[in-house]
């Protein structure tokens, strides 16, 4: 799939799909993904794995955490995009 930008709003994009173009709005993006990921998956992948790519992409998996709060796609991506805000605030 390839990405590329909406015609005429700013807070959406298309990605080219087999099955036709999909439109997106990144409004709404987080309320929308609040379906709990599953917490054996976190740390399976992030603490388990023998892969150092894979962990990468888990840190909530090798947190010590009794996870009464569960981790949710929306939380995930905005922590997710805090973390690469910080990083290329370093980079000025």
């Amino acid at each position: 799939a390839k990405a590329k930008a909406a015609d005429a709003d700013p807070t959406e994009f298309v990605i080219k799909h087999y099955a036709g173009d999909v439109r997106y709005s990144v409004q709404g993006m987080i309320d929308k993904n609040m379906d709990t990921l599953f917490r054996d998956l976190l740390v399976l992948c992030g603490d388990k794995s023998k892969n150092s790519f894979i962990n990468e992409l888990f840190p909530e998996g090798r947190k010590k955490h009794d996870f009464k709060k569960p981790v949710t796609a929306g939380t995930q991506f905005v922590k997710d995009m805090q973390h690469l805000i910080d990083n290329l605030s370093k980079c000025e």
